[in-house]
This record gives C-alpha cells, structure tokens and sequence, in this order.
C-alpha cells in the first residue's frame, strides 16, 4: 500500500499562487534501479482554452504555415475519432486539455525516418533548402528555411553522414525530444484536477544520451534537417491540394523543437569557438631550433637563430604571454527569454616547455557546472520551441537570431511591462522552490540508489527549469494567472 505524505510547505507572498514543497521518496523492495521519485503536482488557473478548429487544406505552403502557427498558438484541432485513431497509429496522440502546442504525445523516433539511407540524403535536402531561401518563393522549402538560422553557413561533410553514429545519435535526440514532451503534457495539463509529473534518476537516462553526442552540434542540426526531409515528403506534386494532419503537426513541432535546441546550444557553446590551445612562447621558439638543429649537418649560427625566434615572435597570436591558437574563445552566450546568461566555459589546452614536469595542462568546466547548465539549455529551447511564451528581451537569443520574428514575441528591456515581471518573480521562485524539494527528494529519500552528485544536480535542474518554463508559459497563456505546483512523497508502507 502507497501512503503520500508532505513534511514542508513553503508559499510565496501574497499576489502569487501558493507553491507548495516537500521531500519524497519511492522505495520498492528489493531495490528500484531508477532511485528516488519526486512526483511534482500542477494545477492549471481556471483560463480557456481556444475552441478547436478544423485541419486546413488548400497550398501546401499555406497549410504548412498553418501548422506552424498551430503550434506555436497552442490551438487545438477539431478531428474525429477514426482520424486520432489513425495518428495513434502512428505515435501522435493530440489533445485540448493542454496548455501549449497540441501534442500530447508523439513517438518522434518512430515518426521521423532517421536510417542511414535517410542520413545520406541530406546533403540534397540542404542544398534544396539553401536555394528556396534565396529565391525567397514562398514554396515549402522556404517556409522551413525562413525557420532556420544557421542555415545559410551549414555545411555537411561526407564524411559526418556515414556510419550508424549519426543515426544513433538523431535516434537520442527524437528520444530526448518524445520524453520532454510528455514532461510537458502532465505540466501543462488543464486538467481540473491537476496532473502529477515525475521526476528521478532515472531522467538521466534520457538526458545523457543526448548531452554526450554534442561535439559539433550535430545531433540537433541534424534532426532538423532529417524532419524538415520529411515535412517537404508530405507535400507530393502537385502542392494545390495539400491537407494539414495530425502527423504534419507532431513534425511541425519536432522541427521547432530541433531547430532551438540547434540554436541555442550553438549560442551556448560560444558560436562553436570553445577551444583555445596555448603555447609558452619560449618554449615554441626552443622547440623549432632543436627540430632544425637535429636535421640539420651543423647548428644555425647565432645570427640565424635570432632571425629564426624573431619571425616566430612576429607569427605569435599572443595572449598572456602565450602563442594562442586561432580563433580566440568565443563571446556568445546562451540568453534566456527573460535575459539571464549562459555560457560554456570553455576548454583551454595550454603546452610549456618539455623539460617541465607537466609540458602539457588542460581545463575545462566541471560537470557538476555544465551538466546542470546544458540541462537548463535543453529545457529552455523545448518549451519556447511550441506553445504560448511570454515576450522576450530582444537581447535573447530566440529574438536575436530570429527564431522569434514576430514583433509581438520580442520587447526590448525599457518597455517591459509589470506582468512581464510578475511572469519572471513567479518562474525564477518556482524554480527555486522546485529544485530544492526534489533535490531533496533524490538526495535524502534513498541515499544508496543515488550516490551521484553529478546525475542528483541534472535532475532537480530538469524538474526546477521545466516547472518554471511551465508556469511561465501558463502565465502567458491566462493572463497572468500562474498553476499551483508542489512536490510530494509517495512512499511504501510496510
């Protein structure tokens, strides 16, 4: 028998709905492999929502235009039972009973072809997008390439499209991707009675994956450029009489998501530039005069030496003192929609003299402190990828580089407005109060089924950031009004 009990209930001041905190923990005898579970329950303000409209038809631009917007206005569809039958099918389940996009849920991995075959045609794919954005021809090559910011400097190599690396690592991705979404649909659940989200250990399964195939940025890119593949499929010759479906929905939402994470972990990572390599420059120059002198039949007399440490000198793209490998480390960071910075720290390699008992040192950040933040990176770009949102600082980064073009989605920081402010107190306390109670709850319910601090910090990160991009989203969606959230305990009585 499961009892549920609360043992902490902090509220914020008054104007604000209460959110509730306590510590949880599951235990199954005989061990449970995922740890302890937090269960965060929401309850949606009383706002409606949007009355259901039905599938469009018509050009096939128009009709993938109107997908998008479905998506991004949280529209519900208005489809009969046989048609949802049809898109359960094929792993797309929608709802009305949602705040956000009206994807409950969807089998992205299933949904969105990503084999080898898939893979190796991409390089036409972007090639065909490339030049629909040029002609600017209004043709559904265009509309997905108009969404694209980093589209005009891709470039794929042969040699990154072949093996099953790729596939695998789009395979993480869509996983990542259908994971987070149900994440959401409990969290934005208008439910009237509430819905309960649970959060644990075993989140990292589905997090990790995906983090450690970043090199590059291709997992996100290339999920964007396989589902914008697979959009362009549903619209057959002639595109006069196109029909929006549930499945064009669910993939319209899976290139969004794609396409910010791709954006954003671009911007993270220091538009790609997170690597600067260092040499002492003395010892350079003493390493080039051994190498000639070792191949040399004499030594360089003392005159050419000179000339020799002069021209590496003059060559030297100093730092500190040190020979810097080009391009310096990168300034873009990562702006959230409400202005808070986060950037990678960057990995630096810095090489002395041979004779020195460490010739070579390197650094970088410590995955206690980017685990957490890429974790933050990921939440952020898959809740602002669909749905309602409040307006962001121009200076983010969904407003600068476009993936927020309309002037209602951006504000600049002198015309904020007191809602605005109110939406961010609301999320960041949200947040706060979040992390804390499953922190707590994954840290103190079963030490033993978790003895990572790493996994425990990229836990209460995904449900603190995702209660909080939740609430915000809520708020933006009713007004103002923000969902009550609390953390529970669910524990076995013996």
């Amino acid at each position: 028998m499961h009892t549920k009990r609360k043992y902490r209930w902090l509220s914020l001041v008054a104007g604000v709905a209460p959110l509730g905190l306590s510590g949880c923990a599951l235990w199954i005898p005989g061990g449970d492999p995922t740890g302890p579970q937090a269960l965060v329950e929401t309850i949606a303000p009383d706002c409606e929502l949007p009355r259901p409209t039905a599938l469009s038809h018509g050009i096939a631009s128009v009709v993938l235009n109107e997908a998008f917007n479905r998506v991004r206005s949280a529209t519900p569809v208005d489809i009969d039972t046989r048609a949802s039958a049809a898109a359960a099918a094929s792993g797309v389940v929608l709802t009305n009973q949602k705040i956000g996009a009206p994807v409950q849920h969807v089998n992205a991995t299933s949904l969105v072809a990503h084999d080898n075959a898939r893979i190796q045609n991409l390089q036409s794919t972007l090639a065909a997008l490339q030049a629909a954005f040029k002609a600017n021809d209004n043709s559904v090559e265009y509309e997905l390439a108009r969404r694209i910011p980093w589209l005009a400097d891709e470039v794929l190599p042969s040699g990154r499209l072949s093996g099953s690396q790729q596939s695998e690592a789009a395979n993480a991705t869509l996983n990542l991707i259908s994971f987070v979404t149900d994440k959401k649909a409990t969290l934005l659940s208008k439910n009237s009675g509430g819905a309960t989200t649970t959060f644990g250990a075993g989140d990292q399964k589905q997090l990790l994956p995906t983090l450690q195939q970043l090199a590059g940025l291709a997992p996100f890119r290339l999920v964007t450029l396989l589902v914008a593949q697979q959009i362009i499929d549903q619209f057959p010759e002639p595109r006069t009489d196109a029909t929006e479906t549930p499945q064009l929905i669910a993939l319209v939402a899976i290139f969004n998501a794609a396409d910010f994470l791709a954006t954003y972990f671009d911007a993270y990572f220091r538009s790609n530039q997170f690597i600067q390599v260092t040499v002492d420059e003395r010892a350079l120059e003493n390493e080039v005069l051994n190498l000639f002198n070792t191949r040399l039949s004499s030594p360089l007399p003392d005159s050419a030496q000179t000339d020799l440490r002069n021209a590496i000198a003059a060559a030297c793209n100093k730092i500190a003192g040190n020979c810097a490998s080009p391009p310096a480390l990168g300034t873009t960071s990562f702006i959230a929609l409400f202005g808070q910075s986060v950037q990678f720290g960057g990995v630096t390699i810095a090489v002395s003299d041979t004779a020195a008992g460490k010739p070579v040192r390197a650094s970088a950040p410590a995955v206690g402190v980017f685990g957490p933040q890429m974790t933050q990176v990921l939440i952020e770009a898959l809740f602002d990828a669909n749905g309602p949102h409040p307006p962001a600082l121009t200076t983010s980064t969904a407003c600068v580089t476009g993936l927020y073009s309309m002037k209602s989605e951006c504000v600049a920081p002198t015309k904020t407005d007191s809602l605005w402010s109110k939406t961010n107190l609301v999320g960041n306390a949200t947040e706060g109060l979040m992390t804390a109670g499953v922190g707590t709850v994954i840290r103190g319910g079963n030490v033993a089924a978790l003895n990572n601090e790493a996994i425990a910090s990229i836990v209460e990160t995904l449900a603190g950031v995702s209660t909080r991009k939740a609430v915000q989203q809520i708020m933006a969606f009713c007004g103002g009004n923000p969902s009550s959230a609390s953390v529970s305990q669910q524990a076995t009585s013996k």
